[in-house]
């Protein structure tokens, strides 16, 4: 696992360029669906003396005013969220396509394999996660099952610390579970470009075995990387709640705070993919070898 995640990193750093377009690729996402909501903040901000406050920390009391003024629009903007939600996870299917290409070329970075690789795999990708629901319907029994073991357990009113401890059982299970659906849902795609797939129901239960067949190195991956990313928000969220001043420098120093913490997210969501790539071919070489 150590030796996958020092070849990730080197495969990362031979291809800054790409990281750089899928940086901007996901700004300009960002930017373009966060223009309406902004639109409709700074016409509602002349009706809120919070507005002046709205410049770095989060305030609840600001978005209960304009939830307030704006019910009326609640279900626009909230199928505008959706809409958003998914187009953005349509988008990091394009991109996946090329990461993994160019990862399996040891990092060396073009446009044809990136951009090619992308389109080629794109729609295999969407049917992919159209199939990996039926996983995520798994892991959601499994959590409601839990649930309903308490209560077959100790019934209708269990003692608090029973409450309390079967949640945070859930909590965590749930957590792992979502690893390991993240995890399968990468090695699938990563297997599907790997072996050229096209039948997707293959993918996913080729991905499935080979998580399951090497469990300590591929969960053991996404839960470093998740450490690693919850640890950048905890650095993260102290500087912006300093940061909260209408004063266009420190508005400007928020959004460069900003950008280098996405710019910090996505470099390790990278490095997961290409840790993953990297271990892959390392067991493809060496079960090549044992086999001759």
């Amino acid at each position: 696992m150590i030796v996958a995640i020092y070849q990730g990193i080197q495969w990362l750093w031979q291809s800054k360029k790409m990281l750089l377009i899928v940086y901007l690729i996901n700004l300009l996402f960002g930017i373009v669906m966060v223009m309406p909501f902004r639109q409709a903040i700074a016409q509602f901000g002349g009706h809120s003396l919070l507005m002046q406050q709205m410049a770095g920390r989060f305030n609840m009391d600001f978005l209960m005013d304009f939830i307030v003024h704006e019910q009326n629009d609640l279900v626009i903007w909230g199928s505008t969220l959706l809409v958003g939600t998914i187009l953005y996870q349509l988008l990091q299917l394009f991109l996946s396509g090329g990461i993994y290409a160019v990862f399996l070329q040891q990092g060396q970075y073009t446009s044809e394999t990136f951009w090619g690789n992308a389109a080629r795999y794109w729609g295999r990708f969407i049917r992919l996660f159209l199939w990996s629901l039926l996983l995520l319907a798994a892991i959601w029994g499994i959590v409601l099952f839990m649930k309903g073991f308490q209560r077959l357990i100790w019934g209708k009113h269990p003692y608090e610390t029973v409450i309390y401890w079967n949640k945070v059982f859930r909590i965590v299970l749930l957590q792992l579970l979502l690893i390991v659906y993240f995890m399968v849902m990468d090695f699938s795609r990563l297997i599907t470009v790997h072996r050229n797939l096209t039948q997707m129901r293959r993918a996913l239960t080729e991905g499935l075995r080979f998580v399951k067949q090497h469990p300590f190195t591929t969960i053991g991956l996404g839960i470093i990387f998740q450490i690693l990313t919850a640890l950048a928000l905890l650095v993260y969220n102290p500087i912006a709640n300093i940061l909260h001043s209408p004063a266009w420098a420190v508005i400007f120093l928020l959004f460069v705070w900003q950008q280098l913490y996405m710019a910090l997210r996505l470099t390790l969501r990278l490095t997961l993919y290409a840790a993953e790539t990297a271990y892959l071919q390392n067991f493809s070489r060496a079960a090549s070898l044992s086999a001759t």
